[in-house]
């Protein structure tokens, strides 16, 4: 949720895909666009339920990991080394707590 929550923080929306719905096995992608960590949301617009939808880090995250964190960008080109350097800090990170973990 980090990655998510800094890639938003510079304007770059993420693209996620995740189940339909919790009892789906149909893979569905949704625009995240916002946060308020706060109150534990994110802010999600999706083609079937909707715009500017409010869902709880825990219901977003426990779809997401269905399909194991799966996510692409579409940012413009002068973005490029600000979403290559925030993307390597995280993995850097998973690494760092996949060997001390």
């Amino acid at each position: 949720m980090r990655l998510l929550e800094a890639l938003i923080a510079n304007n770059v929306p993420v693209i996620a895909l995740q189940p339909l719905d919790p009892d789906s096995d149909i893979n569905h992608f949704r625009v995240v666009h916002g946060y308020d960590r706060s109150r534990g949301v994110v802010m999600v617009s999706d083609s079937y339920r909707g715009r500017n939808l409010e869902w709880s880090y825990e219901y977003f995250e426990g779809l997401w990991n269905r399909r194991g964190y799966s996510y692409s960008l579409i940012y413009p080109e002068n973005k490029t080394a600000l979403v290559e350097a925030i993307t390597e800090k995280y993995r850097a990170d998973d690494a760092t707590r996949d060997r001390e973990g």
